[in-house]
């Protein structure tokens, strides 16, 4: 009789848990749910909007494609996808690659010049539907500021709404240092950035494809994960919303406000 009273018992143990594991994960998913309404909400009312730049916007790595063109594609790459999954400090990644790299000006210079930078298929439309609906657009990235000009020039974005890492190099054109005062040149830069653009807009929305660009929430009011041209590990998780295409940006777009 112990012995059925125990496994009755036990049971009762067992149901009573599976019944708080369905209970946390409706509370999480309602959570989540509240997390992306809101998030949509902010995209079609925001002030601005902060976009990575380099598989975001563009279809590329910018310092992977200054990496091919130096012959050490490769190697630059792997440490790429370790500071874009978050896997190292980004700070120490980036001077790992600008070390192997060591670019001179002629080098990055020839690259502008002669190179076709690819855009996102989709996100001019984005781009123009927030403009539309009167937000400001700004390029927040962790990539080589004399690459992602470029791509801010062909989206019509003014350089003061550009925050990039730019280089430094010697009079006889040598490569000497990055900014490393820039704020999107170490990990936690992009809140950094967000911060300083929320004392002339009040709310503002991060869209981006690497953990870096999760980083900037909560300071973000909220960061909206992009999945297009690669989807990282971590982001669809830490996002407050994950997208896999501009057509889901779009199409909440055209969305009525209310």
């Amino acid at each position: 009789q112990r012995r059925v009273h125990g496994e009755m018992f036990v049971a009762q143990v067992r149901r009573c848990q599976r019944l708080s594991a369905c209970r946390s994960s409706a509370v999480s998913t309602m959570a989540e749910t509240a997390r992306e309404a809101s998030a949509r909400r902010l995209l079609r009312s925001c002030a601005a909007v902060c976009f990575d730049v380099d598989s975001t916007v563009s279809t590329e790595e910018g310092i992977d494609v200054l990496a091919a063109a130096l012959g050490k594609e490769e190697e630059v790459a792997a440490l790429t996808r370790r500071a874009m999954s978050g896997d190292v400090l980004f700070q120490d990644a980036i001077k790992a690659r600008l070390q192997l790299l060591n670019p001179s000006r002629a080098a990055v210079e020839g690259l502008v010049r002669t190179h076709a930078f690819t855009t996102t298929p989709g996100m001019h439309d984005v781009i123009s539907a927030l403009r539309t609906r009167g937000a400001q657009v700004f390029f927040v990235s962790g990539g080589l500021l004399p690459l992602v000009l470029p791509v801010a020039d062909i989206f019509h974005v003014p350089r003061q709404n550009v925050f990039a890492i730019d280089l430094f190099f010697d009079a006889d054109g040598t490569f000497r240092d990055f900014d490393r005062a820039a704020p999107t040149a170490s990990t936690g830069g992009k809140a950094k950035v967000v911060e300083i653009i929320k004392r002339s807009y009040p709310t503002v929305v991060m869209i981006g494809d690497g953990i870096t660009d999760m980083e900037a929430y909560p300071t973000a009011d909220a960061v909206i994960g992009f999945g297009q041209n690669i989807i990282r590990r971590g982001v669809p998780e830490k996002a407050c919303w994950f997208v896999r295409h501009c057509d889901e940006l779009l199409a909440e777009l055209s969305a009525s406000n209310h």
